[in-house]
């Protein structure tokens, strides 16, 4: 009995490394994908809020939709949803979105999805800056 337990044990164990690799996999690839992408016709969305953005500055070429705007119906949200409706076909060849950590992005991409596009998630700030990414400043004085 001890040594089925523990076959079951290992052999659930190997599922989940071998799951965890092809998600990195998978993760690093679509960044690459977002990376070498024409700004023309790829839309990176970032979600955090703004004084996170005042902080650390976002991707280059990426628009801010924080994800508060996102479900309380906000302005950002309201633009973003104009630009998707108003989109001739095939124009986007890929959009991705991201916040500081993957997990608001993930929420975020719930609500685009209502328009009618499945946007990657993007994970990170940091995996993006990592992966090669320039970084913007953002300058909030007037």
């Amino acid at each position: 009995m001890c040594k089925k337990f523990m076959c079951i044990l290992a052999v659930l164990f190997c599922m989940a490394c071998t799951s965890t690799k092809d998600n990195s996999n998978t993760n690093s690839s679509i960044l690459k994908t977002h990376l070498n992408a024409d700004p023309n016709t790829s839309l990176l969305i970032d979600v955090r809020e703004l004084n996170e953005l005042t902080e650390s500055g976002t991707i280059t070429h990426a628009i801010h939709v924080p994800l508060s705007d996102i479900t309380n119906n906000g302005p950002s949200w309201q633009a973003l949803t104009v630009k998707l409706k108003n989109l001739q076909p095939n124009t986007l060849t890929n959009i991705g979105v991201f916040c500081r950590s993957g997990v608001r992005a993930g929420k975020a991409i719930e609500r685009i999805k209502e328009l009618g596009v499945t946007p990657d998630n993007l994970g990170g700030f940091k995996d993006l800056t990592n992966a090669g990414f320039s970084v913007t400043q953002i300058n909030t004085q007037h």
